[in-house]
């Protein structure tokens, strides 16, 4: 069965990957926004329960790039997540002018 998960990645590796839950979408996006010493980008995956847990073990084993190139390489969807402006903290969406 397949899952959607969220996360991030940067120049190292995979970061986080977690189950999907609305409520972390605007908390990852802004956190790779706001991650000024490396570029960092936040995701949206639908992955197979053994792709899940192959990602996970290399997680635990310190394999940051192992895990961002399984997940790449056999992800049925994988997208950035952009949160949308009402999901934004007040913080971030007050400095954002919208047309």
């Amino acid at each position: 069965m397949a899952r959607a998960y969220v996360g991030t990645a940067d120049c190292n590796g995979l970061q986080l990957f977690f189950l999907e839950d609305k409520t972390l979408h605007a908390q990852l996006a802004t956190s790779a926004e706001s991650a000024y010493s490396r570029a960092q980008v936040a995701f949206w995956a639908t992955v197979s329960e053994e792709l899940a847990s192959a990602v996970r073990l290399h997680l635990c084993r310190g394999e940051r790039k192992e895990a961002l190139f399984c997940l790449e390489a056999q992800a049925i969807e994988i997208a950035p997540l952009v949160p949308s402006f009402e999901l934004l903290p007040a913080s971030v969406a007050g400095g954002i002018q919208r047309d």
